[in-house]
């Protein structure tokens, strides 16, 4: 038997013509001489053989029969046409694997409906993608530092103003100018367009010298931190810097009369200072508020201080380091006053003798907010 490679048809090995199309058979084989394709599981099948060699399916016999061709009513050969006629009745394959499906299936698609999968090496584009563009985001939006005194201690005078130098890469002395500030201790620090001012409280100084120690010049200083930040566009800066705020020592003379009194002074004070520490008296009048006065004694050294006809309570601020008549000797000053008022009258003058156990006076300690401004 033969079968037409152009219509699928079996017809008898005397034939030279398929008899269904009038196909010519030069190049027709025997059905048995064809290689074959398992209908079951698609292995290829060498010529010759009827089982599958993987899954043992009869296909040459199930094929025969799929491709039987229909009966023949005019024996004979039949001349061949001057042009191919039109195929006969169509014949069965396998599911999924005649002609027709074979061509007009695109390349890669498993059957009908099939989509085809992103390749791996496009995935892993884009997942590299959006790492490097989220590097990038980060890389422009993280905060960046902003350096304040170059990164050094400020050190500032109570009452003097210091212009903080700051840098910030990328930005121009303009952007600078906006920086907002903030600080640890509002009342005793502040700033505006980027100077530093600090104050002083008698109280609230020496309460915020965390980092003093003892007395004297050290007990002077104390330490606070001021915080700069700037926003532009997507990005921020900030900064910190530690800042020490120190007492600024004031010259000033033995004897030095600080507040005059109002009245003619027709009375004096003869004063022997202490050889531990200089002292500040506040003479506050008990009859006229025009007549308190003030004066200071050096540390080691007497002063005669001629003062008005009245009656004083005496007033003592003592310490080591002049700093002004409104800050004294600084945090550590130690405040005391005379127990009993001193009355002076033209012929009726006083001596006092400072630092001595037998004095002719006698003191009481008070605290630093019972001290006359």
């Amino acid at each position: 038997m033969k079968i037409c490679e152009k219509c699928g048809a079996e017809f008898d090995d005397d034939f030279m013509f398929c008899p269904t199309c009038g196909g010519r058979l030069a190049a027709a084989v025997s059905f048995e001489e064809q290689e074959l394709v398992c209908p079951e599981c698609g292995t290829s099948i060498p010529a010759g053989f009827d089982f599958c060699p993987m899954c043992g399916t009869n296909a040459r016999e199930r094929l025969s029969s799929a491709h039987a061709a229909p009966p023949i009513n005019t024996p004979g050969p039949v001349p061949a046409p001057a042009e191919p006629v039109s195929p006969g009745p169509a014949v069965a394959y396998p599911a999924g694997n005649s002609p027709a499906m074979q061509t007009a299936a695109p390349e890669g698609s498993r059957g009908t409906g099939a989509k085809k999968k992103p390749s791996g090496r496009i995935v892993a584009g884009v997942a590299v993608a959006i790492v490097i563009i989220a590097i990038a985001f980060m890389q422009y939006t993280s905060p960046r530092d902003l350096i304040i005194n170059n990164g050094d201690n400020v050190e500032v005078y109570v009452g003097d103003e210091y212009e903080l130098p700051v840098y910030a890469e990328g930005l121009s002395a303009e952007d600078l100018s906006a920086v907002e500030w903030t600080t640890d201790d509002y009342k005793l620090l502040s700033i505006e367009n980027g100077v530093l001012t600090a104050s002083y409280d008698k109280n609230s100084f020496n309460a915020t010298q965390s980092e003093a120690e003892g007395s004297g010049e050290e007990a002077c200083t104390y330490t606070s931190h001021i915080k700069g930040h700037l926003e532009k566009g997507l990005r921020s800066w900030d900064g910190d810097a530690r800042v020490v705020v120190t007492l600024k020592p004031v010259e000033i003379a033995n004897g030095a009369v600080i507040k005059e009194p109002a009245d003619s002074k027709d009375s004096y004070i003869e004063i022997t200072g202490s050889d531990s520490y200089s002292t500040f008296f506040y003479l506050k009048s008990s009859t006229k508020a025009a007549n308190d006065m003030s004066f200071f004694v050096k540390q080691g050294e007497s002063a005669t201080i001629y003062v008005p006809c009245d009656t004083y309570t005496f007033y003592e601020a003592a310490g080591t380091t002049w700093y002004g008549d409104d800050k004294l000797f600084g945090p550590t000053t130690y405040y005391s006053k005379d127990a009993e008022p001193l009355t002076f009258t033209s012929d009726k003058y006083w001596t006092l003798k400072l630092g001595v156990i037998d004095g002719n006076t006698t003191s009481e300690d008070i605290d630093s907010d019972e001290f006359p401004e």
